[in-house]
């Protein structure tokens, strides 16, 4: 099944609907984008989202999983340093009395630390 389809009713080829997107741009005064950057935009979103490899790689037609886990990698980072954020805010990370789950760690002072170097 087509979704855009050419003035025939027929199916683009991915090289001649860039053409066609990119001429659209220019009649347009849009300069310096591409049908291939709104492809990169959708395949980051539909991950963002969680969208599955699996997924990805049946919507934008990829034989294998080498492009649908670079966007489900990047995903997962970006959730990752996300919640890595809000577990360091919710645990005072920054303030000066960060709260710990070890009951005095970082508390003592550090002239306090002995040294196990042998003179």
């Amino acid at each position: 099944m087509a979704f855009i389809a050419n003035s025939n009713g027929s199916r683009f080829t991915k090289e001649a609907l860039g053409n066609t997107f990119r001429d659209a741009c220019r009649v347009a005064g849009i300069t310096g984008k591409s049908a291939h950057g709104l492809r990169k935009l959708l395949a980051s979103i539909s991950a963002e989202f969680g969208t599955s490899e699996e997924m990805l790689q049946a919507w934008f037609g990829w034989q294998s999983n080498r492009m649908s886990s670079i966007y489900t990698k990047s995903a997962q980072r970006k959730r990752m340093t996300k919640r890595m954020r809000t577990m360091m805010i919710e645990n005072g990370f920054g303030t000066k009395n960060p709260r710990t789950s070890v009951s005095g760690a970082g508390n003592a002072p550090e002239n306090t630390i002995k040294s196990k170097v042998k003179k």
